[in-house]
């Protein structure tokens, strides 16, 4: 900061003298004040002048920094404000001295306590049980939960299993029936119930009623052969007449028809 002290006073005395009216030489003063008041003191003197007007707005905008801040601390110790109007900041520190000394309060309690527990845990060892207990609580929930989980699977599993069950007993019963209704058809003795042990002794059943079948079969192709060739006087089919054979042929269709059938099933 430049010292102007000696410039105030020449300029000062030039004042006075001025204001005494010519009581005093005048010229002196103005001369000893020109020789002070250089350009580069005019210079200094407007730098300083500058300097200090920018500390001004500085100055300012830390005001009005510091009063954004005051504000919002205000309402956070006071709470909010009422409309058109604004907390005052006279008894702003004596309030925040008070809530930092019950925040201090408030921590020394916390560890207070906290030491009291950790003495508490260390005398009295069924704390840690009690805790050790809860854990394993929540473990056996945990697998409560979890087995609920399996257990509604498998019930899921075991409805689908009871369905598709039902299906097949409806499918045996009806596979059952269709067999009791073949038997019944060929003649073979029937089961009410058609067991299992009843069908592994349906094939011989039915077997020995188609050989009988085939058997009566036979013995009728053969009577009604017979019945031809008496029919025919007892020729022998070589030794008819063209058109008797042809008469013979036509009426004997049948009966070869029949053995050839009866052949077929005994191939199969």
């Amino acid at each position: 900061m430049t010292d102007n002290t000696e410039l105030k006073r020449l300029a000062q005395r030039v004042i006075d003298i001025e204001a005494l009216d010519g009581g005093e030489p005048i010229g002196e003063a103005w001369g000893e004040f020109e020789a002070a008041a250089t350009p580069a003191a005019v210079l200094a003197l407007i730098a300083e002048n500058e300097r200090l007007h920018e500390s001004d707005q500085e100055a300012t905008e830390l005001c009005d920094t510091l009063s954004v801040l005051l504000g919002e601390i205000a309402v956070a110790v006071r709470g909010p404000e009422e409309p058109k109007s604004r907390h005052g900041f006279h008894d702003l520190p004596s309030r925040v001295k008070t809530v930092v000394s019950e925040r201090d309060q408030l921590k020394a309690d916390n560890e207070r306590l906290r030491a009291d527990y950790a003495g508490l845990a260390r005398f009295n060892p069924e704390w840690d049980r009690a805790a050790a207990a809860q854990d394993s609580v929540r473990e056996h929930m945990a697998m409560v939960v979890q087995l609920k989980a399996e257990v509604a699977g498998l019930r899921t599993g075991y409805e689908a299993y009871e369905r598709v069950n039902a299906e097949l007993k409806a499918e045996v019963g009806a596979l059952r029936q269709i067999i009791s209704d073949s038997a019944t058809s060929c003649g073979a003795a029937v089961s009410v119930e058609c067991t299992l042990d009843f069908m592994k002794h349906l094939p011989v059943e039915i077997f020995s009623v188609i050989s009988k079948l085939r058997n009566a079969l036979a013995e009728c192709a053969d009577s009604l052969h017979g019945e031809m060739l008496q029919k025919f006087g007892g020729q022998l089919p070589d030794d008819m007449h063209p058109v008797t054979r042809r008469e013979y042929d036509r009426d004997m269709a049948e009966v070869v028809g029949c053995r050839a059938a009866l052949g077929q099933g005994e191939q199969s």
